[in-house]
């Protein structure tokens, strides 16, 4: 409380101190972004200050439109009994269930900077979800054809072993890779396929034609292309000892994907990645690293390690000597 100043011989007024707009908390958390990651590159304080100035020549009416855009609600599509089904299954080839003891972990890449955002709304979601049907999407083929209805994710045998800035796993300069359980496949409605499908559904095909993202039900009539048993031969595939279809094999997600419970790590390889990652609020970095372990960030209830690791490490080894994966490779 503030006391304003008055005439000798009148009671001073109480004023209320004065709290910054919402629009002047995210220029402030951003210059904390800015400064973090100017840090991590090794500036000087002037070229520190000058840095993060120019990275905060947003208007305020600019801040003011993400804040909207991040409390917008999410444009939802059906789920439970009203949510896609598999294809009608085929009498003669019944689904093989999946081995879950052959699967070591997923995972799914994203910006650095875009990692907040899916922290505070409790998942990673679709560009369906955050912008709806009418939203701009870096790729054309995933508006065309459905893929950006769901949310990608690589998954990776526990007898695989690949470099973190291979395979297509969204790794490079400032961007991270989140790790998961693949319990999150248990849960959620999922397609597989064992090639990158650049933007489509599994199942939709050129020949199949476009999916018209104002219609759910040409959404849900895509998605139910897929059968069971097609869906986990797909999958299985992938997890085959030898087998090099890993790379570009890919899941899709119907929506979303919760992360609590279901995230085990955060992979930077870079130092402005972490420093982005270090500022999200909550993160508790360490003066030390601890091995490849350089912090934690908090996923709903559960602290989960943020790792720096070479882009050229095999990532298997990386998950292991952090402790996420155990000794067979399994990340649970």
């Amino acid at each position: 409380m503030l006391e304003k100043a008055t005439t000798k011989g009148q009671k001073p007024k109480t004023m209320e101190k004065k709290r910054p707009t919402s629009a002047e908390l995210l220029r402030m958390r951003q210059a904390r972004e800015a400064r973090a990651r100017a840090r991590a590159q090794g500036l000087s304080a002037t070229r520190l200050r000058k840095s993060a100035s120019q990275e905060m020549k947003q208007t305020g009416e600019e801040c003011a439109a993400q804040l909207d855009r991040a409390r917008a609600p999410m444009h939802r599509l059906p789920h439970g009994k009203d949510g896609p089904k598999f294809a009608p299954a085929d009498p003669s080839k019944p689904a093989e269930p999946i081995q879950f003891d052959k699967v070591g972990f997923m995972t799914h890449g994203l910006p650095a900077k875009h990692l907040g955002f899916a922290l505070r709304q409790g998942q990673l979601c679709s560009g369906y979800s955050r912008a709806g049907p009418n939203g701009s999407f870096t790729r054309t083929n995933d508006k065309l054809y459905g893929g950006v209805t769901g949310v990608y994710t690589r998954a990776y045998s526990n007898t695989h072993s690949f470099e973190i800035g291979s395979q297509g796993v969204g790794s490079g300069e400032g961007k991270v890779i989140v790790v998961m359980s693949p319990e999150i496949m248990k849960t959620s409605v999922w397609r597989a396929s064992t090639f990158d499908g650049m933007g489509a559904i599994p199942g939709v095909t050129k020949a199949y034609g476009k999916v018209n993202l104002k219609d759910p039900a040409a959404i849900k009539k895509a998605w139910e292309l897929q059968s069971e048993a097609e869906r986990n031969e797909a999958f299985m595939k992938t997890m085959a000892p030898g087998e090099d279809l890993m790379g570009h094999a890919e899941q899709l997600h119907y929506e979303g994907i919760p992360l609590e419970g279901v995230a085990k790590a955060v992979i930077c390889t870079d130092s402005a990645a972490v420093a982005t990652v270090m500022a999200i609020q909550g993160a508790k970095p360490l003066d030390v690293p601890d091995g490849n372990i350089v912090g934690y960030i908090t996923v709903g209830k559960e602290k989960i390690k943020v790792l720096r690791v070479s882009a050229t490490a095999k990532v298997n080894e990386a998950l292991k000597t952090a402790g996420v994966a155990d000794a067979e490779g399994r990340v649970r």
